[in-house]
Parts: structure tokens; sequence; C-alpha cells
């Protein structure tokens, strides 16, 4: 943000700028991921900011924050090691899958659900041009997750572990 954003304003032309985030720590937390999570609600919360800003300078610019899901989505992330420098990597360190779907497979989850890359790319265009701030596919799940961190907020109730 800090490299593109100051650009794109002084240009004054209308534009998008869209952050990534995770339902995991950008809507709600699991337990087992506090690093991701937090990065996750900083992501959100840096986006909302901007969002703000830009309102409040009248800028041609619109700020969105994508949730890409509704499922884990099915990159080729477990594989990130191909993008390291060379004199970072470890040869020692495996390798055994490449893609979430892979990953599933190998841990016996056949059910497990997966979102297409593209269908995430979809999702965004369609959000962006609908003028959309959060760019969340519909899931009875997450919604659930959502309502139920909302609802413990407003009752200043403490929050539950949920399966």
């Amino acid at each position: 943000m800090r490299a593109f954003v100051p650009n794109m304003l002084a240009h004054g032309e209308a534009g998008h700028v869209v952050n990534t985030s995770s339902a995991n720590g950008g809507l709600h937390s699991m337990p087992t991921t506090p690093i991701y999570a937090a990065t996750k609600a900083a992501v959100t919360s840096m986006s909302e900011v901007l969002h703000y800003q830009f309102l409040m300078e009248g800028a041609a610019l619109k700020a969105h924050v994508l949730f890409p899901g509704p499922h884990l989505v099915n990159t080729n992330i477990l594989s990130s090691m191909r993008n390291r420098p060379d004199h970072l990597r470890d040869d020692n360190e495996p390798v055994a899958y490449t893609t979430m779907a892979d990953l599933a497979k190998a841990s016996g989850l056949q059910n497990l659900l997966l979102t297409e890359p593209e269908e995430v790319a979809e999702t965004c265009l369609a959000g962006i041009r609908a003028g959309k701030f959060w760019i969340l596919p519909a899931s009875e799940s997450g919604d659930a997750q959502v309502r139920m961190r909302t609802e413990s907020i407003l009752a200043r109730t403490n929050p539950t572990l949920t399966a």
C-alpha cells in the first residue's frame, strides 16, 4: 500500500486496491494459527482504514478486502520453496504436496471441499464491479461464525470454541 497508493492517488484516476485477507483472522480466529490469524486481522483492519481514508479524501480510489473461499483454496502454496532464492533453499526439506487437493487426497480427506483460484478471481471481479468493500463469498458456516463472534462482542461474553 505504501508503494502503490500514493502514486495512484497522485494520478487522480479511478482505481481499486484489493487486499487479500482470510476468514481465519480477518473475520474470526482459529486457535491453532495465532500468527496467521493476527496477520490477516491486520490486513482486514488496514483495508478498512484505507477505505475510510479514501472516503474522507474524496479519492477516486476504492478499497476492498477479499476473503478467498468459501472453501480452502486449491493453490500450490505448499510448494512455495520453489520461490526461495538459492542461498535460502533447504534441499533436505521434503516437498510432499504441490496443491491442497494433493494434501487432501494424501490425508484421506476425499470429501474436503476446495475452491479453485479461478472462482476466487471471478468473485473478486464481481465484488469490485458491484462496489463491495467486503468481497466475501456466501457461506452458511462462515456467516454463522461471523454472527457468533459479533453477537459475543455485542453481548460482552467470552468467545467459545467451535467445531
